[in-house]
């Protein structure tokens, strides 16, 4: 579904939402340290960059490094970040829970243009931010057995707080064979979650396994509305494929 409002007074934003799996790159797992694929680092980063030249743009993006679990010192892939988006020209808005923090999520936009949202959820995993009066929550929902969990105490804490939740939800409505009650939680957490939003990704697959992840959530009867939105396929550089959409401002 593409919910669409001619408005030719309101303002447009161009949102960009990413799992990057970008934490992956140069992190040692189990007996086992990744290599940076400095050719995926570039590609993302890129896309990113040219993403944001569009006018009124932000990119809200999820599994980025802070430090190595390697030698603990700050990761060289954050390091290119920052030497990708200065903040002599760019916004990056992430929040530390720990000095050996290796995932987290994070919002940019150029200078300027978002400012964090010290009321809402922010943890490593949860960015609140806001925009011309849009308050956004990135969202990266813990997987597993602990997804029910963490939706629903962002939900109980913050009930239709934000105009515009998007991110990876580690959950969805959708069917899979031979799913265990923890599945089944995990998508009965989502539908309770999502309640009065409209998900505009439509439960559309958003990830190399086909699975239907990653959404963007918009508050019924909001002053904001989705033009388009379009699942990226064709980028390979994560798991996870890029979603754009365009969000106007329609009161």
């Amino acid at each position: 579904m593409v919910i669409y409002m001619e408005n030719e007074n309101g303002a447009k934003y161009s949102i960009l939402v990413w799992n990057t799996r970008l934490y992956e790159q140069g992190n040692k797992f189990g007996q086992n340290q990744k290599p940076i694929d400095h050719e995926s680092v570039n590609g993302i980063l890129n896309f990113v960059k040219g993403f944001l030249e569009l006018n009124n743009s932000i990119a809200f993006l999820q599994e980025i490094p802070y430090v190595s679990n390697v030698d603990w010192n700050e990761h060289k892939v954050f390091g290119e970040i920052k030497r990708t988006f200065p903040d002599d020209e760019y916004t990056m808005v992430y929040n530390l829970t720990s000095k050996t923090q290796i995932m987290m999520s994070i919002v940019l936009s150029k200078k300027a243009t978002i400012e964090k949202d010290d009321n809402g959820v922010n943890d490593n995993r949860c960015v609140s931010i806001k925009c011309n009066g849009i308050k956004f929550l990135n969202l990266h929902a813990k997987n597993g057995k602990e997804t029910k969990k963490h939706l629903e105490e962002i939900k109980k804490k913050h009930p239709l707080y934000y105009d515009v939740i998007l991110g990876d939800f580690n959950s969805g409505s959708y069917d899979k064979d031979n799913a265990d009650d923890a599945f089944k939680d995990k998508v009965e957490a989502y539908k309770c979650f999502i309640e009065g939003y409209i998900d505009v990704c439509e439960s559309k697959s958003t990830t190399i396994y086909k699975t239907p992840i990653d959404h963007v959530l918009i508050k019924y009867n909001a002053k904001y509305m989705c033009l388009f939105v379009r699942i990226v396929d064709s980028i390979d550089k994560s798991d996870h494929y890029p979603i754009i959409m365009e969000l106007t401002k329609t009161k």
